[in-house]
């Protein structure tokens, strides 16, 4: 690659950078991530592209790998909390399930100590009738 071309691709990158990072700080959602990160390391392959000429250029480089460094960074804290939260959400899934099995098993306790009642309310009546003058 000459020089010249080299000098006009510093600006692109940067701003693919740029990008990048900004993508990386506002992604929410598992597929935003995902595609942050694919820009990410898309930055980051065009930085490895780029041999500097001067020492401008090489310090803006060096900022530039920083950046993406930052992001990816960001990235992988913001993924590590999107799989806490999907394991926490999991777990409480897990908690309503046993509370849901829990609470029909002790409607059906209800269920069958109703019936036990009426069927000892009768035999009382039936008794009670049987014995009557």
């Amino acid at each position: 690659m000459t020089q010249l071309n080299q000098q006009l691709l510093l600006p692109e990158v940067a701003q693919s950078v740029q990008q990048a990072v900004k993508q990386a700080q506002s992604s929410t959602s598992e597929q935003q991530m995902q595609q942050a990160q694919q820009a990410v390391q898309q930055a980051h392959q065009q930085l490895q592209s780029i041999q500097p000429s001067t020492l401008q250029e090489q310090q803006q480089l060096e900022q530039l790998q920083q950046d993406v460094q930052k992001a990816y960074q960001k990235l992988q804290l913001e993924s590590q909390q999107l799989l806490q939260a999907q394991q926490l959400v999991q777990t409480e899934n897990q908690h309503l399930q046993q509370a849901q099995q829990q609470l029909k098993k002790e409607q059906q306790d209800v269920q069958q100590a109703q019936q036990e009642f009426q069927q000892a309310q009768a035999i009382a009546t039936a008794y009670q009738n049987s014995h009557q003058p």
